[in-house]
């Protein structure tokens, strides 16, 4: 469900608190959600330090017009070679 919500925009930020020692069944998920967090600049919290920083934030009340990356651009500019 994330996944698709990130991919369509309708999701601003994710929340993922994993066990800092043990592999789980799932890693690989959270891997790609993680991979899909940095393409769409989506902001992230692995630990609780970073939590903390992000729920503390100003910007978590507010509006956030965060860059969305042009798919057309990116496809352009793979095609030429660049």
């Amino acid at each position: 469900m994330c996944n698709s919500a990130c991919r369509r925009g309708s999701e601003s930020r994710a929340y993922e608190i994993t066990h800092k020692s043990a592999n789980r069944p799932h890693d690989l998920d959270v891997k790609a959600l993680l991979r899909l967090a940095v393409v769409w600049n989506i902001p992230v919290a692995n630990n609780r330090a970073t939590a903390d920083f992000l729920f503390g934030s100003p910007l978590m009340d507010v509006e956030y017009a965060r860059a969305v990356p042009d798919d057309a651009r990116y496809e352009r500019e793979r095609a030429a070679g660049r």
